[in-house]
């Protein structure tokens, strides 16, 4: 017979920082950074043109939907779910496991 403790819960485990308006923050600065090495580096033809009109539009709508996200949407996912997970719902198994 093996026994099993727990020592931790999955309250305990870290909040992820991985936030919709973060993703879209990353994704406007690397579209930046792309827009701008294509106008720097890449001669004048017609995949210039192309490269800027798509880096050009994931940068004009990634940026709103960052500012959108960011200041105007309320995620209150962690704390539902903390409050969730503390509340007589969730059935929760102390003392030692068998089997």
């Amino acid at each position: 017979m093996r026994e099993y403790y727990t020592y931790w819960s999955i309250l305990d485990t870290p909040s992820n920082s991985t936030t919709s308006d973060s993703i879209f923050l990353i994704l406007s600065f690397i579209s930046l950074c792309a827009l701008l090495s294509v106008l720097k580096f890449k001669k004048k033809d017609f995949e210039k043109k192309l490269l800027i009109f798509l880096t050009g539009t994931f940068l004009t709508l990634s940026v709103p939907a960052y500012i959108y996200l960011k200041f105007f949407v309320n995620d209150n996912t962690e704390k539902r779910l903390t409050e969730f997970l503390k509340s007589n719902r969730v059935k929760k198994v102390e003392g030692k496991i068998y089997n």
